[in-house]
């Protein structure tokens, strides 16, 4: 099995297809096994790197507890194992801090980066207070709830069994002992520069978010606005398991348009 050495960590990774290199950063419920809907689809244009972080999946390290700013640093361990120069980062919700830290510290490594679902831990003031209120009407839901939609939970219980039996792979647990998942690690300025120097940010979000609220990330477009945003209507958090084909293309799309200004 692929491993590489990041810190105190065995990094777990994969590499299918071949092409213009994207790795996938997942999120607190994530992991390498939880992209089966979108690695047979990209992997037939790109070279699609999955990941697991410590805490998540086969990643080996000890003790219980997980610090998320240590996770940039097992991206760049993966792509020098590989030896591969450039790549484009696609996160979801928690997996967007560390890839934005990652592409702000190293923007000569990536051709462009995706954000889905995810705020990506950029420190402001405005974003911090509506954040925090999001998390509070978030915190009264049952965790199911605040990733899939409740039609979906009640029409597909099969796919909800396997989201379940999936992240139940992990041992780390989003707001238990995955720590520094609140502390913004990259400022607005870190995200301009980024894009003045040619990469394409590009966020990606649903309506039906019940994680993050549209005036969130209707702020985030305000405060970037020379990011790429893309609404979805009616898309939950965790999208890409419940509407992979509509998840799937606005990716595809977002890919084609980094690489062909690129």
């Amino acid at each position: 099995m692929p491993y590489v050495s990041s810190g105190a960590a065995e990094i777990y990774y994969e590499s299918h297809g071949e092409g213009p290199a994207v790795i996938f950063s997942p999120g607190g419920g994530g992991n390498h096994a939880i992209w089966w809907q979108q690695i047979p689809q990209l992997a037939k244009r790109y070279r699609v790197i999955t990941i697991d972080y410590p805490g998540l999946g086969k990643t080996r390290v000890g003790g219980d507890e997980y610090d998320l700013l240590t996770c940039p640093d097992a991206i760049l361990a993966v792509l020098d194992e590989l030896q591969i120069e450039r790549v484009t980062p696609i996160a979801q919700s928690l997996g967007g801090q560390p890839a934005l830290s990652f592409a702000v510290k190293h923007p000569e490594r990536i051709d462009g980066i995706i954000l889905v679902s995810s705020i990506a831990g950029i420190r402001d003031e405005a974003i911090h207070s509506l954040m925090l209120a999001d998390r509070t009407a978030a915190d009264e839901l049952p965790v199911m709830d605040r990733l899939l939609s409740p039609q979906f939970q009640t029409e597909r219980p099969d796919m909800v069994f396997l989201f379940t039996k999936l992240s139940g792979f992990n041992a780390a647990v989003p707001g238990k002992n995955i720590v520094n998942t609140r502390k913004g690690s990259t400022d607005l300025a870190q995200v301009q520069a980024l894009i003045d120097e040619g990469a394409q940010v590009w966020f990606i979000w649903g309506s039906g978010d019940a994680v993050r609220q549209e005036a969130t990330y209707q702020k985030l477009g305000e405060l970037i606005p020379d990011a790429h945003h893309v609404r979805v209507d009616g898309a939950p958090h965790t999208f890409y398991w419940e509407q992979p084909d509509r998840f799937n293309e606005l990716v595809s799309d977002a890919l084609a348009a980094i690489h062909t200004e690129g």
